[in-house]
């Protein structure tokens, strides 16, 4: 067990699995003065629970969501052996100046490998200090009485979870994902079978490389965790002047069951329209019915953009509480499509497609001016340049790269939720140019790799 940053290595443990050294050299692990005392284990991140509703309208509160503490503290009792006492009190200085440290220049990274495991685990370590224990229940005054053998207590405070050296694929580098808006087979590329961490059925970081496609510049970029899509062939064309809305022809019925048995989901709506004119007066609305024709749930009217041939339109979601209700009967969902004139001016569309998925997160990454050949869209959910494991970011970040050095070129700006590792779900991947100009046979190669994440300490997988 070990600390480390810039600064160097302290080893908490004898590596060698002996006893620890007299005024030994911390930095080496087999000659380490300080050793854990019987008794410490790892704490898990304590479950921060948000309720709503209760007393006095309500009998119950009923479970809004739930996430975990920022940080973990911790404290961990050891004893430092010194050659004399004042040895002893200098090694437990430096053993506390790093700690200090941590708050200044930047985490420590420490990591953990029980006797017998068989991989490490890290976190990073935010700050802490040592303090001073008799070590025999108050009895004797060891750290002012001149003894060359003194016990301490560590408290630090570190990161929610424990990180791994290594990522796990979740999807190969030869992996081509489609932009068609219904019937591409790749529009959604399943992960792989996913192994590695606790939190899989939670949903891990996941770091994500995008080529630039073969045709679009992709200035603005869709991501999704779905679990599942429905792609549809419309071809419906309107022309009107009305200022409240009309229907393109509805949709395919959905199966909208998985909604009352996995927490997390919603519903959400992609468009594609072609054959189009005055697009600056067009809006668009998307609608959810019953079979019978009962409205389920009503969307914000969306512009599109100045592309008068065809453009691939974002038209938000919902989680549809109504299909949530037992004995609702809303199993199923058809999308309606509106569209209306904003000032009267007659406009005409064809809604070619319509993709509805069945998501866990959905997000964008505006890129500006796009990608230009050689570049790609790198997607960073977690990190490792304290040195030590990979770990989740306060925050996703994206940027356009060099795809063959990786340098970073520019940033972009990541909006909603970027996705993450999820047993059994997909990735589904769609891009416009920054005029909404959409091109449905356009493909891209993409990479993902998920980042595994654990309570305490790692086991086998």
């Amino acid at each position: 067990m070990s600390y480390a940053n810039q600064l160097g290595t302290i080893h908490l443990n004898n590596t060698d699995g002996r006893a620890d050294t007299d005024g030994g050299d911390p930095s080496v692990g087999a000659l380490t003065p300080f050793a854990i005392k019987p008794g410490w284990t790892p704490q898990a991140a304590a479950l921060d629970t948000t309720f709503a509703g209760g007393a006095p309208l309500s009998a119950s509160a009923r479970l809004a969501y739930s996430s975990y503490s920022l940080t973990v503290q911790e404290e961990i009792p050891i004893s430092i052996t010194g050659t004399s006492h004042n040895n002893a009190q200098r090694l437990l200085a430096l053993l506390r100046t790093q700690l200090r440290r941590a708050s200044r220049r930047g985490p420590l990274i420490w990591r953990v490998r029980p006797v017998g495991a068989l991989y490490d685990a890290y976190a990073e370590v935010y700050g802490g200090t040592v303090e001073d224990d008799s070590g025999d229940g108050g009895t004797s005054t060891a750290h002012t009485g001149g003894y060359e053998l003194l016990d301490a207590t560590i408290k630090l405070v570190r990161s929610t979870f424990w990180g791994s050296k290594e990522l796990e694929t979740a999807i190969a580098a030869a992996t081509s994902a489609g932009n068609r808006a219904s019937g591409a087979p790749n529009s959604a590329t399943a992960f792989g079978a996913l192994s590695l961490g606790e939190l899989l059925d939670e949903g891990q970081p996941l770091n994500l490389t995008v080529a630039k496609p073969a045709s679009q510049a992709a200035a603005l970029l869709y991501l999704a965790t779905i679990e599942s899509r429905s792609g549809q062939t419309i071809t419906s064309a309107k022309t009107t002047t009305s200022t409240t809305g009309v229907a393109f022809t509805a949709g395919s019925a959905i199966d909208v069951s998985a909604l009352r048995t996995k927490p997390g989901l919603f519903l959400y709506g992609f468009a594609r329209l072609t054959g189009i004119t005055n697009p600056t007066k067009i809006k668009l609305q998307l609608t959810f019915q019953s079979p019978a024709g009962a409205t389920l749930w009503a969307g914000a009217w969306v512009p599109i953009g100045t592309n008068t041939t065809a453009q691939l339109v974002d038209l938000l979601g919902t989680g549809l509480e109504a299909a949530r209700l037992p004995g609702s009967g809303a199993t199923q969902a058809v999308p309606v499509i509106n569209i209306k004139s904003t000032d009267g001016t007659s406009v005409t569309a064809t809604l070619d497609t319509l993709d509805v998925l069945l998501a866990y997160t959905v997000g964008s990454i505006d890129g500006g001016a796009g990608l230009s050949a050689g570049q790609s869209y790198q997607l960073y959910s977690a990190q490792n340049y304290a040195g030590g494991g990979w770990l989740p970011l306060p925050a996703p970040v994206a940027s356009v790269v060099d795809s063959t050095t990786g340098a970073n070129i520019r940033r972009c700006v990541a909006r909603g939720e970027m996705p993450v590792a999820l047993s059994g779900a997909s990735l589904w991947l769609a891009w416009r140019e920054s005029d909404g100009a959409h091109t449905a046979t356009d493909t891209t190669t993409i990479s993902a790799q998920s980042v595994p994440l654990y309570h305490t300490l790692r086991g086998a997988n």
